[in-house]
């Protein structure tokens, strides 16, 4: 805009060329009209002041629409009225909860905004952002319309899981960059609580300080502790997430839930009860009491049996304390009648006793069971079609040979769909072809390449066994010495040695399937070895493909090559295995800011069909898939704790007939640590991000109007333009009307 300045040189060549605008003729009568040098004088000067003036109409107009503005001294206080552009971050953490008081912060918070747009002028523009681990904006833009941000703040979700201030801040920065008014704030309401503000990160920092060199105005941000949470912190008792052995199960089947009791802020031990619910229903008969000590923490465990079929919310719970957002923690699990698996044999037999699966099916489909937890079916290697892969939800390679072009992309698919697939390699596998065909990133099934066949040459009784240390998984752990079955005894006389390999490329995308679903399809994570023989060697790894999960052992499921099928953990060994692999094709227990994506069938309707989130609001899902599924998609899971989709059962119109899903979305749990910031902290922060920490409205009023304030003055410039146009004009019809008239007066009086 100053680049108008270049304007001023206009009067300039105007008053030059005017010089030139005649010719000098040599005439001896025109002597006797010559001026006095006086009156030459005073006519240049005219000419040159009106010069000026044309040049400072010019500059004044170019200044002030370059919209310039001062910092502080008596001409900030003479402009006070100067429209701002602010950005209110409300903490929407667990901890702003706090109910020590009549009001708790997170109500102060919104207090505190009503209080602050009862003062702002009708120039303003606000925007309110919801600090919690996802930042959500409760305006779409910064508005002038105070009446809509009352509002939104009616609707606001109490506070709940973490809160990443931080990012909140970098985020309302980037929104002041698309404003126009000259002061920009930002206002952070806050606790005090130093989680959240990562002071220590300086990349982020780094990054923050770049973003506030940009705009032609930083923004200043402001810090408010809303909070009256005593300095010396308060105790509080936390539940940690919950760890499940699985998620995916039949009814009866044994669930172990597992999680921390954590005790900060206190100085005395205390006795508190932990309780264990069940779709919100308390178990009596499943409490526990345990004793804490200030600043520790204990284990807990439960075990439960689920008798119907459908999702179910397990929560362990603890008594009210001032802090209830963290006083539960919640996981959903799915049952179903039985689980479907298809055994794929690779060596058939006319002898049942030397078939592939003469152990395997027996242990996971008993034929004395008439409810069995597993509906297990067997098929030959060379007979796989589409069909055999629809209804199940784990395959089992029994030693099969190879599989062709065909049968490697339907198990491919079958995976990234989520299902599970177990490879138990025997003497029959060729491991060329395995290598080949399922190392690549058209079928990345593989976690580890098949390199040999290794023996046991050591000739001790004993034999080679498994490493009890290597077990680590959840379902894995009851197999350890220590829980005395006999798994550990198992002796191992061949076994396969695994490489295990890095993630390979993603094969490509799918035509018709939309980005979400197609990086949760093509995703894939790092092989891991979850069990080891004692040489060390891997015996099982394991990755997830997709929504799906492969485990590779390295030895078959029959007894020829150890006596594993021969111990009393076989079929529980199996049982586990195939429920880790049938993680189910719903991911039911998320993190927050993940979406919801559930397969429904084709006639879901949005208009009966929706989700519900954990502050009983209704949400519309987005409907999607391709040509083989349909999904309901939720992407607003900024809020932590149990989401439900309800559909209605098309088949009747009675209100009862709802099916009801359950999701759980888990928060970063270190929230519940509420260390306030230091001093020092806050110097960081200020030196890093340009904060400054206040307490009260009045105090921000104040600073307002400090020499840090800025104020344009642009309107003084325009009035000053005025003033020098009226001289203008002025000056020039003096010079038109009245300069001459003086010249020939004085003409005349020469002549006499």
């Amino acid at each position: 805009m100053l680049l108008g300045l270049a304007g001023i040189t206009l009067p300039v060549l105007a008053h030059l060329l005017s010089r030139k605008n005649y010719d000098v003729v040599e005439w001896g009568a025109m002597q006797f009209l010559e001026l006095k040098q006086a009156a030459r004088r005073r006519i240049h000067l005219e000419h040159i002041l009106l010069m000026l003036l044309r040049m400072g109409l010019i500059a004044f107009i170019v200044f002030a629409l370059a919209r310039p503005w001062a910092s502080g001294g008596f001409l900030t206080k003479m402009v006070s009225s100067q429209s701002r552009d602010v950005v209110f971050i409300i903490d929407g953490s667990l901890s702003m909860g706090w109910e020590g008081k009549e009001t708790t912060p997170h109500a102060k918070a919104i207090q505190w905004i009503h209080k602050t747009l009862e003062v702002m002028r009708p120039g303003d523009t606000v925007t309110i952002l919801d600090a919690r681990e996802q930042v959500h904006p409760l305006l779409q833009s910064p508005t002038r319309n105070f009446d809509r941000v009352r509002e939104a703040l009616e609707e606001i979700p109490p506070p709940a899981g973490a809160s990443y201030l931080a990012q909140a801040v970098q985020q309302g920065v980037q929104i002041l960059s698309t404003t126009s008014n000259l002061s920009r704030e930002i206002i952070v309401l806050t606790d005090g609580q130093a989680y959240g503000w990562q002071v220590d990160d300086d990349n982020f920092w780094s990054v923050h300080r770049a973003l506030l060199e940009q705009p032609a105005v930083a923004p200043q941000t402001w810090v408010v502790n809303v909070s009256e949470i005593p300095s010396g912190g308060i105790a509080n008792f936390h539940v940690g997430e919950l760890v499940l052995n699985r998620e995916y199960t039949v009814p009866n089947f044994p669930i172990q839930i597992q999680t921390t009791i954590s005790y900060n802020g206190g100085t005395e031990p205390i006795t508190r009860r932990v309780y264990l619910e069940i779709n919100g229903q308390r178990l009596k008969e499943k409490t526990i009491t345990i004793n804490l000590h200030p600043g520790g923490e204990q284990t807990v465990e439960f075990e439960h049996r689920l008798k119907t079929n459908g999702t179910n919310v397990l929560s362990v719970v603890l008594d009210a304390d001032p802090i209830p957002g963290d006083n539960r923690s919640d996981a959903a699990v799915e049952i179903t009648s039985a689980l479907p698996v298809l055994i794929i044999n690779g060596d058939p037999q006319s002898d049942p006793a030397k078939d592939e699966t003469f152990f395997v099916l027996p242990a996971l489909t008993p034929l004395a069971s008439a409810t069995p937890w597993v509906q297990a079916n067997v098929i030959r290697w060379d007979r796989i079609t589409a069909e055999d892969l629809k209804k199940v939800e784990v395959v089992i390679l029994a030693n099969v040979p190879r599989i062709d072009e065909t049968v490697a992309t339907l198990l491919t698919n079958f995976v990234r769909r989520g299902g599970g697939l177990l490879i138990a390699p025997g003497n029959l596998v060729e491991p060329g072809f395995y290598n080949r065909m399922l190392s690549t990133p058209k079928h990345p099934l593989l976690p580890a390449k098949f390199d040999s066949i290794k023996k046991d040459n050591s000739q001790i009784l004993s034999g080679v066994r498994l490493l009890d240390s290597s077990l680590k998984l959840p379902w894995l752990e009851r197999f350890k010495q220590e829980q005395q079955g006999d798994f550990p005894d198992v002796r191992f006389s061949k076994w396969w040695k695994l490489d295990v390999l890095q993630p390979i490329a993603e094969g490509g995308n799918e035509e018709g399937i939309e980005k979400e679903l197609n990086d949760s399809i093509f995703s894939e994570t790092k092989p891991v070895v979850i069990a080891e023989l004692g040489i060390p060697t891997p015996l099982m790894v394991t990755k997830n493909v997709g929504r799906g999960r492969v485990l590779q052992l390295a030895v078959p499921i029959d007894a020829d090559w150890s006596t594993l099928p021969t111990k009393h953990d076989f079929v529980t060994f199996l049982h586990e295995a195939v429920f880790y692999l049938a993680k189910g094709k719903t991911v039911r227990n998320l993190h927050v800011g993940t979406p919801i994506v559930v397969p429904v069938s084709s006639n879901f309707s949005t208009k009966t069909d929706h989700f519900q989130n954990p502050a009983q609001k209704e949400l519309s899902p987005i409907v999607t898939g391709d040509d083989i599924e349909t999904f309901a998609r939720l992407d607003e899971t900024t809020l932590p704790g149990v989401y439900y989709l309800i559909q209605k059962n098309n088949s009747t119109n009675n209100k009862q007939a709802l099916q009801k899903q359950s999701f759980v979305l888990n928060y970063d749990h270190k929230e519940s640590n509420f260390t306030p910031l230091s001093d020092v902290e806050k110097e960081t922060l200020s030196e890093n991000g340009n904060l400054q920490f206040i307490q009260t409205q009045k105090q921000l009023q104040e600073e307002w109007l400090t020499d840090q304030s800025r104020a344009e003055f642009w309107h003084i410039l325009l009035l000053l333009f005025l003033v020098i146009l009226v001289a203008e004009v002025y000056m020039t019809r003096r010079l038109v009307q009245g300069g001459h008239a003086v010249v020939d007066e004085k003409v005349k009086l020469t002549n006499h």
